[in-house]
């Protein structure tokens, strides 16, 4: 599985820019923003989405996101074959770091 950077992380990244936006509007930004350097730094904070990934996720999370990946896959092909015409894609959130 290829994950690349993202070059404009709102864009390719959605969820995980809206949920790093909640967490500053009630937190702050100053201090999410300095745990998030913090964490790229110690390797305690990483987000995927959409096959792009800032951070460096651990070996489980990578395994977890690529399951997702399939089955979300497995989903539209299942969908397509029925004539369902809803698209159940994955909505994926940033990984928690253990």
């Amino acid at each position: 599985m290829d994950l690349e950077k993202p070059t404009n992380a709102r864009e390719q990244m959605p969820s995980v820019t809206e949920f790093i936006d909640s967490l500053r509007k009630t937190f702050g930004k100053e201090e999410i923003d300095a745990s998030i350097k913090t964490g790229l730094r110690n390797g305690s904070f990483f987000a995927i989405e959409n096959g792009y990934v800032v951070g460096t996720p651990p070996p489980h999370a990578l395994l977890e996101y690529e399951r997702r990946q399939k089955a979300a896959e497995q989903q539209v092909h299942s969908d397509e074959s029925s004539h369902n015409p809803t698209n159940s894609g994955a909505l994926l959130r940033p990984q928690e770091s253990i």
